[in-house]
């Protein structure tokens, strides 16, 4: 069943939790919803391109432009989780759900801590 991509605006609506899946991965449907709203200027309080959005960036080796390409000629979200399968770092399906279930578990203020210790390793 193909669930097709809602112009959602992100002033009056919730994205997708990051907890609904499309194609295995988690937050997929919230990232959508977010590059979206980014495009049309109705993110409200919301930032695409977030450090949660990153984690699947991050987990695809893909950027957010590119992902935004993708996002805007797709017509649903599967057709973007094919999309992610079929580009970046390849990744089994097994992976793929040992990523979103991490990342399932995992709670906002640990990707922040997460992200600045991985910058810091960076700069050394």
């Amino acid at each position: 069943m193909q669930t097709p991509i809602e112009n959602r605006n992100l002033i009056k609506q919730a994205p997708h939790s990051p907890r609904d899946r499309f194609g295995g991965f988690a937050i997929l449907g919230r990232t959508v919803d977010k590059c979206r709203a980014s495009i049309g200027r109705a993110l409200g309080e919301y930032h695409y391109d977030c450090p949660l959005d990153n984690r699947l960036f991050d987990f695809k080796g893909i950027t957010r432009d590119q992902f935004k390409i993708a996002v805007i000629s797709a017509k649903d979200y599967e057709d973007v989780a094919a999309w992610l399968e079929a580009n970046g770092i390849p990744k089994t399906s097994e992976e793929i759900e040992s990523w979103s279930d991490k990342v399932e578990a995992d709670r906002v203020k640990d990707i922040a801590v997460r992200q600045d210790s991985d910058r810091r390793k960076e700069m050394v």
